[in-house]
């Protein structure tokens, strides 16, 4: 039986949460943090601006984070993921043309709003055409 560990705060290895007040200093309130360990005093995690270009880890009391409220999915959303869960990748082509979604980074987002980690990766196709292509991340 694989049981998730919890913190006696309430978070578990992996969960996506967010500050409650700026840290660093230059770091905006309400970054996402992966958490990454814990113990009885101090959370570490990673933290990542709103744009997914700034990461770094940080070492947090408990009180500086906070769970993400849940949100529920559009359907375009659940689409997306439910491609992405039996089929393991969706590009935008195939969400335009099997799921009639025209804004793949959109529905993406929303995705890993609800706290989905979701990888892209830019590849090339034969006409040298670069396109996204979005695949689920295993904690």
């Amino acid at each position: 039986m694989n049981a998730t560990v919890q913190s006696k705060h309430g978070f578990t290895i992996g969960q996506i949460v967010r500050t409650t007040q700026e840290w660093p200093p230059h770091i905006p309130l309400h970054n996402k943090v992966t958490v990454e360990k814990f113990d009885d005093w101090y959370i570490t995690g990673t933290i990542h601006d709103y744009k997914g270009k700034y990461t770094a880890t940080g070492l947090f009391l408990p009180g500086e984070l906070e769970a993400i409220p849940a949100r529920k999915l559009s359907p375009q959303a659940e689409q997306v993921l439910t491609m992405l869960q039996e089929t393991g990748r969706i590009t935008g082509v195939q969400a335009a043309n099997v799921l009639k979604v025209r804004s793949l980074p959109r529905r993406i987002l929303d995705l890993k709003e609800a706290g989905y980690r979701i990888v892209k990766v830019m590849k090339t196709d034969h006409t040298g055409q670069r396109y996204a292509e979005y695949s689920l991340s295993q904690p």
